[in-house]
């Protein structure tokens, strides 16, 4: 290794644009507990495919985090489990005889079987203890 070396010439622009990728690929996926993630958009942020950054740059770059990733595949299949995992964002509100959430308390909904509403303290509305 030499004493000095001068980082003059060194161009870390590629780099640095992968970074940034990564950084919005990162915030995109991250946002799973929230939203339900579109998984050709995750893909094209992973691939650079038609110019899915919103900074401009990074779309025509001509770089991507695919071609720096050393197992495409599993990157992809992790890309496609966060798709998953955020399609219970999805979920409607709760119906009759289906289980839900009670503003301000959590609560079972128990209509199926003629219970009524049991509170997080095990006691049913109706004012018998639960089981």
């Amino acid at each position: 290794m030499p004493a000095t070396y001068d980082f003059a010439g060194a161009d870390f622009s590629a780099s640095a644009n992968r970074i940034k990728m990564a950084v919005e690929l990162n915030s995109y996926l991250g946002s799973a507990t929230s939203t339900v993630l579109d998984e050709t958009k995750a893909n094209n942020l992973f691939t650079i495919t038609g110019a899915p950054f919103t900074t401009a740059a990074l779309n025509t770059s001509g770089v991507n985090l695919a071609e720096k990733t050393a197992d495409v595949n599993v990157y992809k299949e992790f890309i496609s489990q966060q798709v998953k995992y955020s399609s219970a964002n999805s979920t409607p509100a709760a119906i009759r005889a289906k289980p839900g959430i009670f503003p301000g308390e959590w609560v079972k909904l128990w209509w199926a079987a003629g219970v009524g509403v049991q509170s997080s303290s095990g006691q049913r509305y109706d004012g018998q203890p639960c089981l």
